[in-house]
C-alpha cells in the first residue's frame, strides 16, 4: 500500500501498472485456496 501511495504521489502510471499486474499475479497463486472447517480449527 506504501508502494503504491508513492506511485500516486508521483503520478507513475506505469509503476501503477506494474504493481497492479505483480498483485494479480500474487492473487492467482492462492485462486484454489479454500477456508475449510479444518484450517478454522487451527487458528483458534
Amino acid at each position: 500500500m506504501v508502494q503504491r501511495t508513492e506511485l500516486l504521489k508521483n503520478k507513475d502510471t506505469q509503476g501503477l501498472a506494474e504493481l497492479e499486474k505483480q498483485a494479480l499475479e500474487n492473487n492467482a497463486r492462492f485462486s484454489n485456496w479454500e477456508y475449510t472447517d479444518k484450517q478454522e480449527k487451527l487458528t483458534k
